[in-house]
């Protein structure tokens, strides 16, 4: 029985983009398939985030991510230009963003078609590829959408066109994330659990009431270790359960 994990991706975050390889070999070597549920980044759902959040924090972030990239082989570079309009000095977020409700409508589209997490390993590798310097010029992201398996001239079309519709179903995703809380049951029956990426735990909320059997589906990463009580998953870091 295919695991069924709710993904709650953001299309800036570059901690999604470094584990987005490890949720493709997931998929490929275990029987699980990720529901993607794309959200806006914290600078758009939380318009008080950047006053209250430490100043070094930003420049660490930076350090951080560019750290991890190494470790894992992993091309980075931060995307140019940000998905987020922002002042680089006082933090000001803006209040129209272009660039990331695209990428947004466009990866709940994907999701809608069932080819969410192709589209977010497609579309964040062009952002983050440290070759592209534009990657909202010319065909970039068409190419990045097409290589995802989807039509990129319709895809478009259908973002402008269904723009509200696509609004309101980012937002229930947001209250969905919230509700599913941090590593407990919540009443939507997700709890949080992480995936181990070979340098740090990736949260990922998870369905965790299973049809056959009402129990707990467990995600960390490695070992593939599968119930033979519940039929279900469980994955473990490498140093073990």
């Amino acid at each position: 029985m295919t695991t069924q994990v709710d993904l709650y991706y953001t299309m800036r975050s570059p901690y999604c983009y470094l584990a987005t390889p490890v949720l493709t070999q997931m998929v490929q070597t275990y029987d699980v398939h990720f529901n993607l549920k794309p959200v806006y980044p914290l600078a758009v759902s939380d318009a008080s985030f950047f006053s209250r959040v430490n100043p070094l924090w930003p420049p660490y972030l930076m350090r951080d991510t560019h750290r991890i990239a190494a470790r894992l082989g992993v091309p980075f570079h931060w995307p140019r230009p940000d998905p987020i309009v922002q002042d680089s000095q006082t933090r000001e977020v803006a209040a129209e963003q272009p660039y990331i409700r695209r990428l947004t409508y466009l990866a709940q589209l994907a999701a809608e078609a069932g080819r969410g997490l192709e589209y977010v390993t497609s579309v964040s590798s062009l952002l983050y590829n440290p070759d592209v310097d534009g990657w909202d010029q010319g065909d970039h992201l068409s190419v990045a959408v097409q290589q995802a398996g989807l039509d990129f001239a319709e895809f478009t079309a259908r973002a402008d066109a269904e723009a509200e519709r696509l609004e309101a179903a980012v937002q229930k995703n947001r209250q969905d994330q919230l509700a599913a809380g941090q590593g407990r049951k919540s009443s939507l029956g997700k709890t949080v659990w992480s995936i181990w990426n070979g340098t740090c735990w990736v949260r990922v909320w998870v369905n965790v009431s299973s049809p056959r059997t009402g129990g707990w589906r467990w995600l960390a990463r490695y070992s593939g270790h599968r119930s033979a009580a519940t039929g279900c998953v469980r994955w473990c870091p490498a140093r073990g359960c």
